[in-house]
């Protein structure tokens, strides 16, 4: 039957597309985690960098202001890193919702064009 024989092609396509879509989405994630990775690494380096610019001054000059400054700062790179976080998050989001779109597009059932006898 071609019915069968169809819709068993189908089926297959349909799999097909799902493993596509799931490998991009893999894809897709692992780019995110990234992208997360690099603004730790980043958010660590600007305390890192705030300390040793500003360490000196504060105990030389300011000892009882370093602890302060330093928690300020540090709750500040943290908030700066959780926006970014955030951002990736949503940014990864996206992604996945138009590549769920653009590959349910595809698997979408055809419509039958008939052949028009001449």
């Amino acid at each position: 039957m071609k019915t069968n024989r169809y819709t068993q092609i189908h089926l297959e396509l349909i799999k097909t597309y799902e493993k596509s879509l799931e490998e991009h989405i893999a894809y897709l994630r692992q780019g995110a985690s990234g992208d997360i990775e690099i603004a730790k690494k980043s958010a660590a380096e600007n305390i890192d960098s705030y300390i040793s610019i500003w360490e000196g001054y504060y105990k030389e000059f300011h000892p009882e202001e370093w602890q302060a400054k330093l928690e300020e700062e540090r709750q500040k790179v943290q908030g700066e890193l959780q926006d970014k976080i955030c951002k990736i998050d949503q940014k990864l989001e996206e992604q996945i919702h138009r590549a769920y779109e653009a590959h349910k597009k595809p698997i979408q059932t055809p419509t039958v064009v008939k052949k028009v006898s001449e």
